[in-house]
């Protein structure tokens, strides 16, 4: 029998680093517009001092709702039709605006004290129509 032999050759590959890659020698900045929240332009509490909504979103406030619907250019009875449907026009309105809040807050405002959120609402729209 004959004997064979078996050679392995490996063969290895070095790379030389002579210099290293710079970190951020390209930089892109991107710099965006962004809008900063605010607050309502009126209190929850301040319906005082707008004595005709005041009146209307306590004495007549389910014709008060679909009347700020209507400025809100929405079906005029959502609030009567959909259950919410005033969470989700103050949501709406607050987040258009960029308005400080939370749907949580829309909520127990308008579970608590429908009427003065409301007025606040509408309140809010009048600040948005004079303003433009």
């Amino acid at each position: 029998m004959e004997s064979s032999s078996v050679t392995r050759t490996s063969h290895t590959t070095t790379t030389v680093v002579s210099q290293q890659p710079m970190v951020g020698e390209s930089r892109t900045v991107i710099v965006r517009n962004q809008v900063t929240e605010h607050d309502w332009s009126s209190g929850l509490c301040e319906c005082h001092r707008d004595i005709k909504t005041c009146l209307l979103s306590f004495f007549c406030m389910p014709c008060f709702a679909c009347y700020v619907a209507s400025r809100q250019n929405e079906f005029a009875c959502i609030p009567l039709c959909v259950p919410g449907g005033e969470i989700a026009m103050r949501t709406k309105l607050r987040t258009q605006e960029n308005i400080r809040g939370s749907i949580c807050d829309d909520c127990l405002k308008l579970i608590f004290c429908p009427c003065c959120a409301l007025a606040q609402m509408s309140k809010e729209l009048d600040h948005i129509e004079h303003k433009i």
